[in-house]
């Protein structure tokens, strides 16, 4: 018998006399309930920490399926217990998410002492209150984070469900910030100010569902932010000014004006107007060109409400390159989109997702045989789900975009993932029969490759 076996039929340990990094490293594999579990078990394992570059504590590392999830003492006491034993290296994200107020501040402001002398580079705090307003919320001390700016550790800050009022002061503990973001945290204009003016080297700044003045203006004359993303639900008067390095701007929500000035940087941007004064389409046809006219990437959604008349005086989008529409409307004449696809002369790329089903009433006349797209090399149509009015659709753009290279049409939809980014869903809609696709196009384009991928899409690649 092996000296293993005996000892194991003897009840002796074997893995306790392991070296201490293969312990640590077997305890990072467990949830912070488990770790601090097998802890208790012998003094062996008493003082070791797992090696782990994440600390996330929320109710499923805590308390795992136990019905004590909801006991914010115990959910208290089990992260002190845990910090306190904590001997492991320097973390890079200290997360925390869980219901909890200003009554456990001093366990919290302690939490965020930790997570400083850990050196974390991300603190995360999510106190799930969300548009709950009977809570006294905690408040973000910015006054404990290192006041030696210089060597500070902490690039990105998000907060949710809490408040965070930064004076000028302890702003400067904020200087080595790369990207903030704010859920449900409400903000004044003192407060905008304060971050956009002290946090220099901030990147990206997000704000989602954060109360903030109706009138909002951002003004940075020294700021190097690069890109600004706000998704609120009041109606906004938003001003970005003097923000000379932004290239990216995101807006979800309800508009009452849009003004921007001094961005020589912004190439590329993103709306979904939830009202109907602000429409997408109208925005477009009216004041984007005027406002933005370097643009060269945009994204928009368009909504039941829109249909707006295409005024001859359209002022052009002529540097923008790639164009996103997103369809949210039912029994719409696809070729009212036409006039959006004209106002860009110098459009290569173009993505169109048909979200509801559209008519099968169009006009094609409206809009002539014979009206080039000169510089559209790449398009793509998701949603489809076979109708007659998305087949003369496809006809009328291979008609016309005379520089074409490849074409997509597919099944599934498109989906946002924030900062301008998009994929597709995979799921599958509609009765679009790609093989009675692919013969027609075949037909109308004899110098094309035609190729069905999988049961989704479709390419078509022209010669």
């Amino acid at each position: 018998m092996s000296p293993q076996v005996e000892a194991v039929e003897a009840g002796d340990d074997c893995i306790s006399k392991l070296p201490d990094d293969i312990l640590s490293l077997i305890l990072s594999f467990l949830t912070m309930r488990d770790a601090v579990k097998t802890r208790l078990l012998s003094r062996r394992w008493r003082f070791l920490s797992p090696f782990t570059p994440q600390l996330k504590f929320d109710i499923l590392s805590v308390f795992g399926k136990s019905s004590d999830s909801q006991n914010s003492s115990k959910f208290l006491m089990a992260v002190n217990q845990f910090l306190r034993s904590y001997t492991g290296p320097k973390i890079d994200t200290f997360r925390l998410t869980y219901r909890l107020g200003y009554e456990s501040a001093s366990h919290i402001d302690g939490w965020i002492n930790f997570a400083s002398e850990m050196e974390s580079k991300t603190i995360s705090l999510d106190f799930e209150f969300g548009f709950d307003s009977g809570i006294e919320r905690y408040d973000f001390p910015c006054h404990l984070l290192p006041y030696d700016t210089k060597t500070s550790s902490l690039k990105h800050l998000h907060l949710a469900s809490c408040t965070f009022t930064p004076s000028p002061d302890y702003a400067k503990r904020l200087i080595s910030l790369r990207t903030l973001y704010l859920c449900h945290v409400p903000l004044s204009q003192c407060h905008l100010d304060t971050i956009i003016s002290t946090c220099l080297n901030l990147k990206c700044f997000k704000l989602y569902c954060c109360p903030v003045p109706e009138t909002l203006r951002i003004f940075g004359p020294s700021s190097g932010l690069e890109s600004f993303k706000i998704s609120c639900n009041g109606y906004l008067k938003i001003e970005l000014n003097s923000l000379e390095n932004l290239n990216f701007f995101e807006f979800v929500g309800h508009a009452k004006e849009l003004t921007f000035i001094g961005l020589p940087a912004l190439r590329k941007a993103y709306f979904k107007f939830f009202n109907r004064m602000w429409s997408g389409t109208l925005y477009m046809y009216m004041k984007l060109a005027k406002d933005l006219p370097q643009l060269e990437i945009l994204s928009v959604v368009l909504f039941p409400f829109e249909g707006v008349p295409v005024s001859d005086s359209v002022s052009p989008l002529r540097n923008l390159k790639e164009l996103v529409l997103y369809n949210y409307l039912s029994n719409y004449d696809l070729f009212r989109i036409v006039p959006l696809i004209d106002a860009v002369p110098a459009l290569q790329k173009l993505y169109l997702t048909l979200h509801y089903s559209t008519c099968d009433q169009f006009n094609r006349a409206k809009v002539g045989s014979k009206q080039p797209h000169l510089e559209l090399k790449e398009l793509e149509i998701s949603g489809c789900v076979g109708r007659s009015c998305e087949m003369e659709f496809i006809t009328y753009l291979l008609d016309n975009c005379i520089a074409l290279k490849v074409m997509s049409v597919r099944r599934d939809r498109k989906k946002y993932l924030g900062d301008g980014r998009w994929t597709n869903d995979g799921i599958t809609r509609g009765e679009l029969n790609l093989e009675v696709l692919r013969d027609m196009l075949l037909q109308q384009m004899v110098n094309s490759c035609i190729e069905i991928i999988d049961t989704n899409m479709l390419v078509m690649k022209l010669e």
